[in-house]
């Protein structure tokens, strides 16, 4: 007994680390600091925390009181946000956001839209506040319990709020006459301030509708981010390269906090006492205040001592797995040593090594034609933009001042009617013109209108290749990411009438979603090139399987009667041909229905699938005798033509009524032929043969489940659902003889003659070993299996997972079932005996739950998934050994018994997501909380129970 209590502190040590080491994987870093790349802003949170947009906007990196980098969250998906512009937070921890997503007509369900979002982060879970069409988020604050928006609106700003969880309600709407570069709002005074295009600051004082225009401190200036807080205003200005501020109250004591010749800030955010400022110029930013003036453009990871203690444990429990599969790579020798294991490894690494290549090169070829065409689109559209010019009009553009001018609408609006007519077929491109000026860039104007004439031009890097357009007079296709995002760009030069190049056109469109596409595809075609190789190497496998039978059997060695039958091939084939009508069932069923039963819609559409699950159960209990008093081969023919019969009638019928009852012929085949090998694994001579017994029979049937569905889309999308049907029907067809040529097991084992009496079903049936079991650990097990068929895919399709990629998370995790199980079984069989396995098992489901809720996200149910998968490949072959091995099975017969397991199993299956559906309506974690809790205490309620009787069972 103490060998087993430190065998399963051992694995109870093991479970814990690598939990703890899931959840702290954050500290997984491979460098001291981080350095910031494409720097857009920095805001300041609470508690003196700094929230930094880093990676063109596609990363909020967040530094606490000492600089040192805590989080970050990741964005450059639509499930989370594509390019943040404004960051706030509450003091409860809750982050908000201002995103903003460039031309997505699935999503605005206009063309060529802005989508501006402000969303809220709470506790793991996203929460869209509210979605805007062709608009933008200047500014996002809280104060006093609410969040505050100012946003863009036509003729002016709208000021908004809302309580955390609540809804936005209106504050204020500020008309300004003028366009605007930045604006922001003073919450304590009232005083809102804006910076404009033609060069000036305008503040307007609480109470007044009238706007009040900032003296200029040279002749030209071009104001770029502001920000007011707490009686002071901020701002920046690009001519100049300086940070400044002044009091509200008096505008014209300008004071300079810093100053840099070619200095470009994009955006200015002040703290909320107005003591100091954070000013961002791509590449870092600078704090300025309380007479000090920082730079930063790299952070220290937060908690060295944990990320050294995080390796630490990550090289134990890799220390520890390899202690534990140590006698993997040589079993692996063993088995590929074998002529018919090295057969299929050739077979399937020349499938994945063609398949590979194959998808390469054409995913290669593909992307880099779609390349080209994008490139020659964006010169063409340049060429016709660069038509529609004055060159007269170019020449007039020369300063802040001359922006809205008639020379500045004569440029635009030939080139904006080309841009939308683009837009309109799908195109979304936008323009820039840039100009030079004493060997500096500046803007002339842009589509998106969010640069001043004059304006100094941003790059991310030298821009010299800008400028070589004008020294030589070249074009240039150009492709970079900068604080704004991922772009594709060609760069032409606009010839003056005298033949000099007077400006450069930028034709563009972001790439940042193309790039987004590609990667997607390419994830998808490599995980679909793994799944169909998968599918291949498992078909292969079970042939390989079958070969190995026939071989022992025609060596005529004395054999274990487990061993007399294929009970893998068989489970294999009525599993596989079963899971085949699962992907288009409902949909079929739906379609067939003509109301032709007094029953709803609903339930109608379920009827097949229930009347199947039915007669499984119903045969599941009939079964057992029948393969008792007939013997195996009987009974198990008799199921599979069941089974063709069942899937001919659906074929051939071609209806609703043909559906139910060739579902019933199908159900009741499976119920056959599934306890009549149960009851052969049963009469194993011993409890290791009845382990491997039962672990061939859970992995032929997982093997079915996982690539039948794989199978029939391949036929559905040759002939329809009928040639599904007759296909099914055609492979049962090879059972036949596989049955016939396998021995036909009918008497009971020695040890059950020896120690069966005449006992009742009631009285089997109500014993407290039988029942304890039951009711404590299979029928709460097979309700926990629900966590994958019913909450993952009901919780992943907020995430964006469909139904293709919860079926190859189902085909990947089925590969660790059939092939991870039977070792790690063995090993425990061994070990802890059958009793502490099975309680091990249902421990660890729950305590699997209740990682969710501990760290609810998608991450930490895609993890549990795969753990659940790892504890089905061993818990289905534990339980069967273990209620195997209970007397009362033994007095009431191995045929009998598994029968009754397979109905309870069945009542499991059937309830679990009614009762997952029921807890969840009171929220994912807390109804995952209650399911996952209850487990744990069922399986202590079952083993001081049933620790008395351990004589029995180990």
């Amino acid at each position: 007994m103490k060998t087993i209590f430190r065998k399963l502190l051992f694995a109870f040590t093991l479970i814990l680390l690598s939990l703890c080491l899931y959840l702290g994987r954050g500290y997984m870093r491979f460098r001291r600091a981080h350095d910031f790349t494409t720097v857009s802003a920095a805001f300041y949170g609470e508690n003196s925390r700094i929230f930094v947009v880093d990676q063109g906007k596609t990363s909020i990196k967040i530094l606490d009181q000492n600089d040192m980098l805590t989080d970050d969250i990741s964005g450059e998906d639509e499930e989370r946000f594509y390019y943040a512009d404004c960051v706030t937070e509450d003091g409860k921890g809750r982050v908000f956001l201002a995103d903003r997503i460039y031309g997505k007509n699935e999503v605005s369900k206009e063309r060529g839209a802005v989508i501006s979002r402000v969303l809220e982060f709470d506790d793991g879970k996203q929460r869209v506040v509210q979605e805007l069409v062709d608009s933008q988020v200047y500014e996002l604050q809280y104060y006093e319990g609410y969040v505050y928006i100012l946003q863009k609106e036509d003729f002016g700003l709208g000021l908004y709020r809302f309580e955390p969880g609540g809804e936005v309600e209106p504050v204020r709407r500020y008309y300004i006459g003028d366009v605007l570069n930045d604006a922001s709002v003073d919450l304590t005074t009232g005083v809102a301030a804006i910076t404009v295009r033609r060069g000036t600051v305008r503040i307007m004082k609480k109470g007044s509708n009238m706007w009040e225009t900032v003296e200029k401190k040279a002749e030209h200036s071009m104001p770029n981010g502001i920000s007011a807080r707490s009686g002071t205003v901020f701002f920046s200005d690009l001519y100049s390269g300086e940070i400044l501020s002044f009091p509200e109250e008096s505008p014209a004591n300008l004071t300079c906090l810093y100053k840099e010749e070619d200095l470009l800030v994009d955006s200015v955010e002040a703290s909320k006492d107005g003591v100091s400022v954070l000013a961002c110029n791509s590449v870092g930013f600078f704090r300025i205040g309380n007479g000090r003036i920082e730079y930063i453009n790299s952070a220290k990871y937060e908690g060295f001592f944990f990320t050294a203690l995080w390796w630490l444990g990550f090289i134990i429990l890799s220390l520890c797995f390899l202690w534990i599969f140590r006698g993997v790579p040589g079993r692996a020798l063993q088995i590929f040593q074998k002529e018919s294991a090295k057969r299929v490894a050739i077979v399937v690494m020349a499938v994945i090594s063609v398949s590979s290549f194959v998808v390469f090169t054409l995913m290669s070829t593909f992307y880099q034609k779609e390349d080209e065409e994008l490139v020659n689109g964006l010169k063409l559209f340049a060429g016709m933009l660069s038509g529609e010019m004055d060159p007269e009009d170019l020449l007039e553009m020369q300063s802040e001042e001359d922006y809205g001018s008639s020379a500045y609408m004569s440029l635009r609006t030939g080139m904006d009617i080309l841009t939308e007519r683009a837009t309109e077929v799908g195109f979304h491109y936008f323009y820039t013109l840039y100009r030079e000026d004493g060997g500096k860039l500046r803007y002339i104007l842009n589509y998106e209108d969010d640069v001043s004439c004059g304006e100094p031009a941003v790059f991310s890097g030298d821009g010299d290749y800008v400028r070589d357009v004008f020294q030589s007079g070249k074009s240039y296709a150009i492709r970079s990411r900068d604080s704004d995002g991922l772009w594709l760009s060609v760069y032409v030069p606009i010839y003056l009438t005298n033949g000099e190049v007077g400006a450069v056109l930028e034709a563009g469109m972001d790439f940042g979603y193309q790039e987004r596409e590609r990667e997607a595809a390419t994830f998808d075609t490599i995980l679909n090139v793994i799944c169909t190789s998968a599918v291949m190497m498992m078909l292969i496998l079970e042939a390989v399987f079958l070969m190995s039978f026939l071989e022992l059997k025609q060596k005529g060695e004395d054999r274990d009667v487990t061993q007399k039958v294929p009970l893998r091939t068989l489970m294999f084939l009525a599993y596989m041909t079963s899971s085949m009508q699962d992907t288009f069932i409902a949909v079929l069923t739906s379609r067939l229905y003509q109301g032709q039963l007094p029953i709803p819609d609903g339930v109608a559409y379920g009827l097949p699938l229930s009347a199947q699950l039915l007669m499984m159960a119903v045969f599941s209990a009939m079964g057992g005798r029948f393969t008792e008093r007939y013997g195996s081969r009987k009974t198990i023919i008799f199921g599979v033509l069941s089974q063709v019969v069942g899937f001919l009638c659906c074929g051939i019928l071609n209806s609703y009524t043909g559906l139910v009852l060739g579902n019933l012929m199908v159900g009741a085949g499976m119920g056959l032929i599934y306890v009549s090998c149960n009851t052969i694994a049963a009469m194993g001579g011993d409890i290791n043969a009845v382990g491997k017994a039962f672990a061939a029979v859970s992995a032929g049937a997982l093997s079915g489940l996982t690539i039948g569905a794989g199978l029939a889309s391949v036929f559905f999308s040759i002939g329809g659902h009928r040639l599904v049907y007759f296909v099914g029907a055609a492979i049962l067809l090879t059972a036949f003889p596989i049955t016939l040529f396998s021995a036909n097991v009918k008497t009971a084992s020695d040890k059950e003659v020896i120690l069966r009496q005449e006992i009742s079903f009631f009285r089997f049936f109500l014993n407290r070993r039988v029942m304890g079991f039951f009711l404590l650990i299979l029928i709460p097990f097979m309700m926990a299996l629900s966590y994958r068929e019913y909450f993952f895919p009901l919780y992943m399709q907020e995430y964006g997972f469909g139904e293709v990629r919860v079926g190859q998370v189902y085909l990947l995790c089925g590969l660790l079932v059939l092939y991870l199980g039977p070792r790690i079984s063995a090993q425990l069989l061994k070990w802890i005996g059958a009793f502490w396995s099975v309680v091990l098992s249902s421990a660890l489901m729950g305590l699997n739950m209740l990682i969710f809720v501990l760290y609810p996200n998608e991450a930490s149910v895609l993890l549990g998934v795969v753990i659940l998968s790892v504890i089905i490949s061993f818990a289905y072959t534990c339980q069967y050994t273990f209620y195997e091995q209970l007397p009362d099975c033994v007095m009431y017969g191995d045929g009998k018994s598994m029968g009754v397991y397979s109905v309870m199993e069945s009542i499991g299956q059937t309830l679990g997501p009614m009762v997952y559906g029921a807890a969840l309506t009171m929220g994912y974690r807390q109804g995952i909380w209650i399911f996952g809790g209850s487990m744990l205490m069922l399986v202590l309620l079952f083993v001081l129970m049933m620790n008395r009787q351990a004589k029995f069972y180990q």
